[in-house]
């Protein structure tokens, strides 16, 4: 089952949904979103945001990483008092990839604590979802 193959608090509440195993997808072969500890290194993997958006306050201590198109991973600058905004798979869904949520993560080697302040704008849980670009449609239409 998918949610046995999750661990910690994502874990415990996928198992508590009772839903049927094959409603969520198979595991991603990328690493799992969950913590980083190895030594001095403290973050968290790689993952896209699943909702609309995250907007992210930052400091100057800098640790998200983001995958360009090649599948490198590219260090972000840091800009003390600015804001990160991350598109989430909702969105790339709505747009139909013309918008992307990249991947990206947290690694943070400086030895110094970084402080950020995620806010998700995510839709309410009942909320159907549909694509109203006149493209192709990559997806089948989703509901929340």
């Amino acid at each position: 089952m998918w949610h046995r193959s999750q661990s910690g608090l994502a874990g415990k509440s996928f198992r508590e949904t009772d839903a049927p195993p094959d409603q969520y997808p198979a595991p991603s072969p990328l690493p799992s979103a969950g913590w980083l500890c190895r030594g001095n290194i403290i973050g968290i993997g790689a993952h896209t945001d699943y909702g609309n958006l995250t907007i992210l306050a930052q400091d100057d201590v800098g640790s998200l990483q983001v995958m360009n198109r090649d599948g490198d991973w590219v260090e972000g600058t840091a800009i003390h008092g600015t804001f990160v905004i991350n598109i989430g798979d909702l969105i790339q869904r709505l747009t139909n990839d013309v918008y992307h949520a990249n991947m990206h993560r947290v690694v943070n080697t400086t030895g110094r604590e970084p402080y950020s302040i995620p806010v998700f704008i995510d839709a309410d849980f009942d909320v159907q979802s549909s694509n109203r670009w006149r493209l192709r449609h990559r997806w089948q239409p989703a509901s929340l």
